[in-house]
Order: C-alpha cells, then structure tokens, then sequence
C-alpha cells in the first residue's frame, strides 16, 4: 500500500497584496472625422496618457457604450484638419 501524499502547500498569501493606484493621468476618447472614420466603423481613437491605445474598432465601440458616450461628428474647425484629437490628443490645460 502507498503512503499518504503530503497535504498540498499552503497558496494563500501571508500579507494582503499592496494597494495598488494606477499611473493614469489622462484618458482621452476623441471622435474621428467624417470620412476618415470609415462610415462611423471607426467611431473614435482612445488616448491614454498621452498615447494611443491600440484598440481593434469594435473593442472601442463597446467602451464608449459602456461610458454612455454617443457619437458626434467633432467641429469642423482647422485644428480637427490637422490631427488634433484624432491623430495626436487634445493638449490639456492644467
């Protein structure tokens, strides 16, 4: 007959983990203009601290559902012409 295994090792921490506070400053969810915005397939372009966050279109759909976010076309205004919010984010004023 084989002896009884070991009880198995204890897995549940000694200490509560840390408490944890993301580094996220600023988060941006710009609308894309028409018709770059590919008939509102490409809704938006989401901005995280400054930088794009890489988000396949219908993941930035269900985000911006989840916010209650709904789509408006943004001013037609030289700015929005040149990139601003959608190729680069808005500069934030402090």
């Amino acid at each position: 007959m084989l002896p009884i295994p070991p009880p198995p090792p204890n897995i549940i921490p000694n200490s509560f983990p840390p408490n944890f506070y993301p580094k996220t400053k600023n988060i941006q969810i710009n609308s894309i203009p028409s018709p770059l915005n590919l008939n509102g397939n490409i809704p938006y372009v989401i901005w995280v601290n400054g930088e794009k966050l890489n988000l396949d279109p219908l993941e930035v759909k269900k985000l911006a559902e989840s916010l209650n976010i709904k789509y408006s076309p943004p001013p037609n205004t030289a700015k929005i012409h040149s990139g601003e919010g959608w190729l680069y984010p808005f500069s934030i004023k402090k």
